[in-house]
């Protein structure tokens, strides 16, 4: 997801390419459950990186 609309892998960084035109300083926080793979988390985080983010986080869960 991008701006919360479901966005293919193929199709992911010219997402963020365009999310980040509209606001270069926003934050890009990567959320996964505990079945994804951990690769995808890092292509993931690789893809955004090389659009050019600067604000990267990974979000958790924590179980109460």
């Amino acid at each position: 997801y991008v701006d919360a609309a479901p966005v293919a892998s193929a199709d992911l960084r010219a997402a963020i390419t365009a999310a980040l035109a509209k606001s270069p300083d926003a934050p890009v926080i990567v959320m996964g459950d505990k079945d994804v793979r951990y690769d995808l988390v890092v292509q993931v985080l690789e893809t955004a990186r090389s659009a050019g983010v600067s604000r990267l986080s990974l979000a958790v869960q924590v179980k109460k």
